[in-house]
């Protein structure tokens, strides 16, 4: 079902990390009260920005649109956030856009998410608060060249022009977005990060020559992914 073999790891991995944020979310609001008594939070807005890594892992359907060029790669780029504290939550936009390559052609992946963040109530370092994250993303995935001859017949509801160059082809999804990330500040407006998240995203259509097209068969993709960076402003501490 799955086009790589390592996504039964992932989707362990995926399904701790889960079961983790739902059970801190829960008790990370139970005590909000209690925390605020004894640690009131910074309020404001802030802004980050830093580099990431992904390796998108996505079902056999999803992966005949490249079956002709190779296998989707590792991503590597850069991403934006901005978002607020408030008193027990903070929000935040993200955006993304990585390198990366499908065989031996570039290509880029593009994800654009909104989250919400609460203080996690297990903390591994004094030093890196964590926050648990959870939200919706938009992803865009591949963005690598393909002729029209290289995509199998009945892969879009409509076939594309055979008489026109490649195009890129990039999948579009909708899913959910999890993860933990941990702060060190290193001034009273600034802090480095760190996080490891994942994104479970359906895909059910694409874009090519320059046209929207509906997937005969949508499937699943699991994204993981690590980034580092710094934010600074107002509420950037946990």
């Amino acid at each position: 079902m799955w086009h790589k073999t390592g996504i039964g790891v992932w989707r362990r991995g995926l399904l701790w990390l889960t079961m983790i944020i739902v059970a801190s979310i829960h008790a990370s609001v139970a005590s909000a009260q209690e925390s605020a008594e004894h640690s009131p939070p910074a309020h404001g807005f802030w802004l980050g920005a830093g580099v990431g890594i992904n390796q998108p892992l996505v079902s056999q359907q999803l992966a005949r649109g490249w079956q002709s060029v190779g296998d989707l790669g590792v991503g590597t780029g850069a991403h934006l956030s901005g978002g607020y504290d408030a008193s027990r939550f903070a929000f935040s936009l993200e955006l993304e856009s990585t390198n990366t390559h499908v065989g031996d052609r570039p290509g880029r992946n593009l994800a654009l998410a909104a989250v919400l963040q609460v203080a996690s109530p297990w903390q591994p370092s004094q030093g890196w608060p964590a926050r648990i994250s959870a939200g919706y993303v938009r992803y865009g995935l591949g963005g690598a060249y393909v002729l029209p001859s290289e995509i199998p017949a009945g892969y879009f509801h409509s076939e594309p022009s055979s008489f026109a160059d490649g195009e890129r082809l990039m999948l579009l999804g909708n899913g959910f977005r999890m993860g933990v990330e941990a702060r060190h500040s290193i001034g009273s407006r600034t802090a480095l990060t760190f996080g490891i998240a994942g994104d479970v995203v359906h895909f059910g259509s694409a874009t090519y020559q320059h046209v929207d097209q509906t997937l005969t068969e949508s499937g699943w993709g699991v994204i993981p992914r690590l980034a580092a960076g710094f934010v600074v402003g107002r509420g950037h501490r946990p």
